[in-house]
């Protein structure tokens, strides 16, 4: 099926972007035939180094001012300038931290000139010592940043020194207009970027797009792979025709960086420890685990082979890191009434204890087999692995149905913090569970990519070839299976929750007279939930070519032409298995463990009764008669989450880029095609009774869940772009740029799949059977069309300042619709789903809802951004550096069910943010402090207003200090979360506290150094 993902009213927008590329072309190729028949002319070719490193300088601008001709280096120096007239010529060759120079070249008719440059500046010679450290590579980046076609932000991965985690997502937070999305172990785990959610946001490695542990989601976890593996990371926020348009925020680039651009051998490392002082609050489990290793080690060096000098190069990186985190969190739900005050319906507080051991490697080799011939290899090896994770969770639930519970659950006189429930007999609520988790999971990372480049005299060609998987192996935290999720109860029981003292600890008592939840013999129905073979795997190819040619005009212009095609596929299979423990209350006290300790047992001074997920494994092996498999649930469960789906985008893109004067124009189009097949199983229409699934449990699942279900779609569209930049002085310019891109589905939307609901009284009152909610692999993307305005002036040696506007016209906004009553309403959208799911057009009486592109939304952005190194300051002021940066979002949008949303009534969407940092250098010695901020948010859309869940504003903030005994010494100690700052959510108003998450403060100590 291809859908016509444009709307009609837009069609005749896209009829016209297909003449802006015909004319493109047109244009392109009459500029190019004209001077085929002029007389023979020169050209000047070379190589800019930095004196003081001898590396290789990409981006540098080489300029022939009386001509209006300028063109940069190439990443390995190299650059080139084309068609020009005998004579005599000045080149200015300027590089942000560096002094400009200019040379004088003589050309003379069909000569080829070459003319090596070395730039240098005072600044190396005051401190020699820095000659490759933070202010290079905070250079290279500026200077591509100024010099690109389109909007983007540039960073070197060591721009604010280490990252305490070695996570990449650290370094993104501090470019404006990126958002962090954190886990709750405290980890920048995926990030949005221009209010986009994370999963419209491109994530590649040197232009490939990165297979990552989301799956389904298409989520990049950015903790999953090491920062240290890389170089460089740009932000792209305005795309060029060149890449890919699934970006409707932005896309992220993490750059490895070729050896052939240093003249030497080259070997870093760094040793450290991460430390959780125990002067901070921390759970019992990680003081008892306080301190872990870090460690990394990358060497570069340059070889002569095959008869070449220099020719060969050679980077090897290799990464440890235990990053274990410790965190508290507790959570609160209310009665959905909208009185005050509301009572506590459902408590929840959880300690978890995780250790993330990663370990990575990484190969680049670099051959120049001529001048103008390049061809690379990359290798990543990336291993994230958690042997056991451990989480306690005690919970207190008033009622398990419909959204009201019984009265008589409910004590009179409750307060907004303090809720007392009471037994009913009828319903054997409330309820209190214990839960113990002990789960694994091991995530393999490898990324193999082979291409090459040649520069042709005019002509430049670039391919490769690309492939990248991350599979994922969820377990039960130990060897021989050993652990899962064990969970346990009281039934009928009284407590009370008072959150008066602390909203954050709260007491949780039993009522007097009522059962003790401290006594684990009053616990039962308890089960263990265990994984095996449960997998989640992504596997992603990337090809790629395309042709440059440089035209022989007056002025520096270029046409490019190239294709791509990506290939995505990601699966899963569900091994969960599940026992029903059937043994006696005493025989399962005997297995609590009372040096489980954890942080809600502080405030009464009482812990509720845990037992090891560990410890239940082995029962089950030592005393089976005490457990009975559940064969519905393990066989169901493998049909529930056994799916994959296949994604297939093939491209093809033309852009022209010329500069006339101060004025540089890239304009063109791409065309993507994409093509989507989804496997999964779907339930059938009718389950089975309670006696089926008792008589035939493995028979009945089957019956229920083994109805294997394939979609195929495809959707195909233009994406053109206009991008212009003028230089109104020479560190000072404007850009302007228009856009498209798109957001594509999460892939799990994709899926053949349904869930179901129950009613409401009121509802069932109605006649209304239940809710069925079927997912629509049809769903189209949602498409931006971008504006962007930007000034930004670059100070030297190294700074800048830039003020940007933007705003995203979003159409086809995936919402949520109630399509009607099966049998009682009809539609064209009712009929469209119901086609896809034939197994449900005789479900009379139940409510049918699933996704479509049905609404729209604008996005308004500001960003600003500084950074400078202050050197005109006198004295011991000279060594500061200051960067801060500010993000103001404005957005609306329609879910289709009414009225235009305020920015307010946007989920995930940050209306306030930013960052700001200082920097000290004396002498050895250097200090720096960073805050992030982020303002209030909602986090989850609900049309009942007390539903509205939002984040509120949090400031996190770091702190650094180092001092450099000699270039292969330095000493440092880096302080995360300082001032320990928790999570916190609510609903609707700040006095119904939903979420408090405090993950602890780290730091992380020790030696690194260059030779």
């Amino acid at each position: 099926m291809t859908l016509k993902t444009t709307p009609a009213s837009l069609r005749p927008l896209f009829g016209g972007r297909r003449a802006i590329l015909r004319t493109l072309v047109a244009g392109m190729l009459t500029i190019s035939l004209a001077p085929l028949f002029a007389q023979p002319t020169g050209m000047i070719s070379g190589t800019v180094t930095n004196s003081a490193s001898g590396a290789v300088l990409q981006d540098a601008r080489v300029e022939i001012r009386s001509l209006g001709i300028l063109t940069s280096t190439d990443e390995l120096g190299a650059f080139s300038i084309t068609s020009l007239q005998p004579g005599d010529y000045e080149l200015d060759i300027s590089y942000m931290g560096l002094d400009t120079q200019k040379k004088p070249v003589r050309v003379a008719a069909g000569e080829i000139v070459t003319a090596d440059i070395k730039l240098t500046t005072e600044i190396y010679k005051l401190e020699a010592y820095v000659v490759t450290g933070e202010r290079e590579g905070n250079a290279a980046a500026i200077t591509r940043q100024k010099n690109a076609d389109n909007i983007k932000n540039v960073l070197a991965l060591d721009a604010f020194g280490n990252l305490t985690n070695d996570n990449a997502g650290e370094l993104l937070i501090r470019i404006p207009g990126v958002i962090g999305v954190m886990d709750d172990e405290g980890n920048v785990s995926n990030i949005t970027v221009r209010g986009a959610p994370s999963h419209m946001t491109n994530f590649s490695v040197d232009g490939n797009q990165q297979a990552s542990t989301g799956g389904f989601s298409r989520e990049f976890r950015t903790h999953a792979i090491s920062a240290a593996l890389f170089d460089e990371i740009e932000v792209i926020k305005a795309p060029t025709p060149d890449l890919p348009s699934d970006s409707l925020g932005g896309s992220v680039n993490m750059k490895t960086s070729s050896t052939l651009r240093n003249k030497s051998r080259r070997l870093s490392y760094r040793a450290a420890g991460r430390w959780a002082p125990p002067f901070y609050d921390a759970i019992p489990m990680r003081r008892d685990h306080s301190l872990h290793g870090l460690f990394s080690l990358n060497y570069q060096d340059i070889f002569g082979v095959l008869g070449g000098a220099s020719n060969l190069g050679i980077t090897l990186s290799a990464f440890y890191n235990e990053n274990v985190s410790g965190y508290y969190k507790n959570t609160y739900n209310y009665e959905d009434a909208g009185g005050t005050p509301a009572y506590i319906s459902d408590y929840s507080n959880y300690d978890v204890y995780n250790n993330r051991k990663q370990m990575s490697a990484s190969l680049r080799i670099d051959l120049r087999v001529s001048p103008g011939s390049t061809f690379y290899a990359k290798f990543i090896y990336n291993d994230s692995n958690e042997p056991f994770m451990r989480n306690y969770q005690a919970r207190a639930r008033i009622w398990d149905g419909a959204p009201s519970p019984s009265p008589a659950t409910v004590a009179p006189g409750y307060t907004a913090d303090v809720t007392t429930a009471v037994p009913d007999s009828s319903t054997n609520y409330p309820r209190i569970y214990s839960y113990s988790k002990l789960y694994s999971f091991f995530a393999r990372e490898r990324t193999f990519t082979v291409g090459g480049r040649h520069d042709l005299g005019r002509f430049r060609v670039d391919y490769d070839a690309n492939h990248n998987y991350n599979h994922v192996d969820l377990g039960d935290g130990r060897a021989g299976n050993k652990g899962g999720a064990f969970n346990m109860e009281v039934r009928g029981v009284g407590y009370t929750i008072d959150k008066s003292l602390s909203s954050d600890y709260p007491m949780l008592t039993t009522t007097p007279g009522a059962k003790d939840i401290h006594n684990a013999e009053n616990y039962m129905s308890a089960s263990l939930t265990t994984r095996e073979g449960q997998q989640r795997n992504t596997d992603i190819t990337n090809f790629s070519g395309d042709i440059r040619y440089a035209l022989p005009t007056s002025f520096s212009s270029m046409l490019k032409a190239g294709a791509r095609h990506r290939g995505q596929k990601v699966e899963t299979v569900n091994g969960d298995r599940r026992m029903i423990y059937q043994g006696t209350a005493a025989h399962l006290a005997s297995l609590v463990d009372p040096a489980i300790k954890t942080s809600a047992g502080f405030a009464d001074g009482r812990q509720l009764p845990f037992v090891d997920a560990a410890a239940a494994a082995d029962d089950v092996a030592n005393n089976p008669s005490n457990w009975r498999t559940d064969t519905y649930y393990n066989v169901s469960e493998y049909y529930k989450d056994t799916k994959d789906i296949r994604e297939e985008v093939s491209a093809a893109y033309v852009q022209g880029a010329a500069r006339v004067g101060r004025l540089n124009i890239l304009a063109g189009a791409r065309f993507e095609k994409t093509k989507t097949n989804a496997f999964g199983y779907i339930p059938a229409e009718e389950l089975t009774t309670s006696a089926e699934r008792s008589a035939d449990p493995e028979g009945s699942a089957r019956k229920d869940y083994a109805n294997p279900s394939r979609v195929r779609a495809s959707y195909d569209d233009w994406f053109p772009g206009i991008h212009l930049t003028y230089a109104i002085a020479k560190n000072f310019q404007a850009r302007a740029s228009w856009s498209n891109t798109i957001g594509r589905p999460k892939l799990s939307d994709l899926l053949p799949g349904m869930t179901s609901s129950s009613v409401t009284d009121e509802e069932e009152d109605d006649g209304l059977r239940g809710n069925i909610y079927v997912n629509n692999p049809h769903l189209a993307p949602q498409k931006s069309e971008n504006w962007d305005l930007s000034l930004e002036y670059y100070f030297e040696p190294v700074g800048q300042f830039s003020v940007g506007y933007y705003r995203k016209n979003i159409d086809g906004f995936i919402v949520n619709a109630d399509l009607g009553i099966i049998g009682v309403d009809s539609g064209t959208a009712m009929n469209e789903i119901l086609d896809m799911y034939p197994q449900y057009k005789n479900s009379t009486g139940y409510r049918l809802k699933s996704s479509f592109n049905g609404g729209g939304a604008t996005v308004d952005g500001l960003e600003i951004s500084y950074r400078q190194e202050l050197r005109f300051l006198p004295g011991i002021f000279k060594g500061l550096a200051v960067f801060a940066n500010y993000t103001y979002l404005k957005s609306s949008g329609d879910y289709g069910e009414g009225p235009n949303a305020s920015t307010d009534e946007m989920p995930r969407f940050v209306p306030k943010s930013g960052n700001a940092g200082l920097t000290w250098k004396y002498r050895k010695f250097t200090a720096s402090v960073m805050a992030n901020h982020t303002g209030r948010q909602l986090w989850t859309y609900a049309a009942n207003n007390y539903r509205l869940l939002y984040r509120e504003k949090r400031t996190h903030v770091n702190m650094s200090v180092s001092y450099r005994v000699r270039r292969s010494l330095t000493l440092f100690c880096d302080m995360n979360n300082v001032f320990n700052e928790p999570y916190r959510y609510h609903y609707y108003t700040s006095d119904r506290p939903q979420s408090y998450n405090v993950s602890g403060t780290t730091m992380t100590f020790g030696i690194s150094g260059v030779f």
